[in-house]
């Protein structure tokens, strides 16, 4: 019996972030894993690290990274030496005003202790404060000039002084949605408006953890995927999941935490996402496995 195979005419833009070690995300051909000369060889996973020593020490196994928990340069090595991270997200989270608030020095110190320890591709992600982001992350782009960074994110309702930045400084920018196709690409086009080209755009179409909306989350992504291989350039941007905070949310988590957060960026991966930000190396080790990640 003939299989037929569907072939697009069109891609999904390529994202290139990091300034020395360079990391491609996106490019892809066709749905993820539709078939296997399509397999979609772009898909990275990113570690989260924070800027300090976590408050819920559950999420991060206390036995392997107690000993690097204070000095977040050191955090990020591990990550790379012991479990291969080929991109760092750090969370700014002593940037959020019930942490306990720092300032842009404490930030730019944390940025430069990764950089210059791991030399890898870098996702900066901010509080999600907008009065706190706005403060701290343009001037995150205007120290690391030149960088390349992942800033994230902006959303609709705040984002042209950090997106402005990010532009004028030569970083990339997530553009974060409400779990809505038509926010997603309203936000891309406004963007693209700004001055930033098709590359520089990484999509976050906010993550549901397995049982906490992730079947919503994984629909819109498949019709954003579907949209941009027809044609559609305002839905074309890589998709990137900060599946490691979601999934730690959940009360599972307490239990089988990192069987829970594999599977959030499994069905993630499966639904066209480029690259997955985690927290649990056990949950990288499940996901590698359990889709054959190189």
């Amino acid at each position: 019996m003939k299989i037929y195979i569907q072939n697009f005419e069109n891609k999904v833009a390529t994202v290139k972030i990091g300034k020395e070690n360079t990391l491609n995300i996106g490019g892809d051909l066709n749905l993820p894993f539709y078939n296997k000369e399509n397999f979609n060889p772009n898909v990275a996973i990113g570690f989260e690290i924070l800027d300090k020593a976590p408050i819920n020490r559950l999420e991060w196994s206390e036995e392997d990274f107690k000993s690097v928990w204070n000095n977040t340069g050191d955090w990020a090595l591990k990550c790379k030496n012991d479990f291969g991270a080929e991109i760092i997200c750090l969370y700014l989270l002593s940037s959020k005003l019930d942490e306990g608030a720092t300032d842009e020095k404490h930030a730019i110190e944390a940025i430069k202790s990764v950089l210059d320890k791991t030399n890898l591709p870098l996702i900066v992600r901010g509080s999600g404060n907008a009065d706190v982001d706005n403060k701290i992350l343009p001037v995150v782009c205007r120290e690391f000039k030149g960088e390349n960074l992942v800033i994230a994110s902006v959303v609709l309702e705040h984002y042209r002084e950090i997106a402005l930045s990010a532009l004028e400084n030569g970083h990339c920018i997530v553009a974060e949605s409400p779990i809505d196709i038509n926010i997603a690409k309203q936000l891309n086009i406004i963007l693209k408006d700004l001055g930033f080209s098709q590359e520089k755009i990484l999509c976050d179409p906010t993550t549901g953890a397995v049982g906490y909306g992730l079947e919503y989350c994984c629909s819109i992504m498949e019709r954003a995927r579907l949209a941009s291989l027809n044609g559609d350039v305002d839905l074309s941007a890589p998709f990137i999941n900060f599946v490691g905070s979601e999934s730690w949310r959940g009360k599972e988590a307490e239990e089988i935490g990192p069987l829970w957060e594999s599977m959030t960026a499994q069905s993630c991966i499966l639904s066209g996402s480029s690259l997955v930000v985690m927290r649990d190396y056990r949950a990288v080790e499940i996901l590698k496995k359990s889709i054959d990640l190189k």
